[in-house]
């Protein structure tokens, strides 16, 4: 009865609906197509990583991230949030493109004072 006729008319629908689909997959890429951002496939460079202390909560990585540059090239800028309310912590982690930059901040950055806080 109906049940035949309703199996039929879905077969030809999904038959139809195949139409578009070879179209849109060269737009999307290859799993084998180069990653477009190359630099985040490099191994952190711990050298180059230096962890900024005694942050304000509210401390935005736009701020750190004006006043990092001065140092160099900032590759990393990641915050260590509280699990319980998702503010920051008051520190992070900043890893730069080179090993001198993040010398360079070590020394320099010491007792800076951001958001009225003098940051370690």
């Amino acid at each position: 009865g109906p049940s035949a006729v309703a199996a039929q008319t879905s077969n030809s629908t999904s038959a139809s609906d195949k139409g578009p689909q070879p179209e849109a997959a060269p737009a999307q890429g290859n799993v084998t197509a180069p990653p477009s951002k190359p630099k985040d496939t490099r191994p952190p460079n711990n050298k180059a990583t230096v962890f900024v202390g005694n942050l304000t909560w509210w401390t935005t990585d736009v701020e750190l991230e004006r006043l990092l540059k001065a140092y160099g090239s900032v590759r990393t800028l990641k915050f260590f949030e509280s699990p319980n309310n998702g503010k920051s912590k008051g520190y992070v982690q900043v890893e730069f493109e080179s090993e001198e930059s993040a010398q360079k901040c070590k020394k320099n950055m010491d007792k800076t004072v951001i958001n009225g806080k003098e940051c370690a």
